[in-house]
C-alpha cells in the first residue's frame, strides 16, 4: 500500500515526521489480521450454509470496508481507515473457499488442473494489482484537484475503487 502514508497524512495530518508511524503499521496489519482470524469462522459457516451466501456476504463486507476506507477522509480520523481495512480483511477471509468449492464440485480427473489455475490467480493478482496502482498514479499524479462527494478526489483513494 504505497499510497497509504500520504492518505494517512491527508486524513490526520501530523506535525512530526514519524508521528503516524504506529497508525500506519496498525492500518497495514489490520487487513491481514482480520482475514487470518476470520478464515476458520468463514470456513465453518460455509460448511453449514451455501457457498453463494457466504461469498455474497463476504464480498459485501469487502466492498463496504473499501468504501469506508475510501471515505475515511470525511471522518477526519485514521480510525475510519482502520475500520475499513478490518472490514475488508473480514471480507477477504473468503479466499480459501474457492479451493474448497473446486474440491467439492470439479471432477477428480480435472481437479488438479483447475486447482493449479486457481493457485496461479492469487499471485498473478499480487503482481497485476500494484502495476495497476502504478498505472493510475504515474501519469495522473498531478491531477488530484477535482471534487468528489464533498472531498477532494485524491490519488491515494483511486486504487480502492478497484479492490475486490
Amino acid at each position: 500500500m504505497p499510497s497509504l502514508w500520504n492518505y494517512l497524512n491527508e486524513v490526520e495530518p501530523s506535525d512530526t515526521r514519524h508521528g503516524l508511524a504506529n497508525e500506519y503499521g496498525i492500518v497495514i496489519a489490520s487487513f491481514s489480521l482480520a482475514s487470518l482470524l476470520l478464515k476458520p469462522l468463514v470456513g465453518i459457516w460455509c460448511d453449514q450454509r451455501s457457498f453463494k451466501e457466504v461469498y455474497a456476504v463476504t464480498l459485501l463486507a469487502a466492498a463496504a470496508g473499501n468504501a469506508l476506507y475510501a471515505f475515511a477522509g470525511l471522518g477526519g480520523s485514521w480510525l475510519f481507515m482502520l475500520a475499513g481495512r478490518l472490514l475488508s480483511g473480514a471480507g477477504a477471509a473468503n479466499s480459501s473457499l474457492s479451493f474448497a468449492y473446486v474440491s467439492r464440485t470439479v471432477e477428480p480427473s480435472s481437479r488438479t488442473g483447475t486447482m493449479a489455475k486457481l493457485s496461479l490467480a492469487f499471485p498473478l493478482g499480487m503482481v497485476v494489482g500494484p502495476a495497476f496502482n502504478a498505472l493510475l498514479s504515474g501519469p495522473f499524479h498531478d491531477l488530484s484537484s477535482g471534487t468528489f462527494i464533498g472531498g477532494r478526489a485524491r490519488l491515494q483513494r483511486a486504487p480502492v475503487w478497484t479492490l475486490p
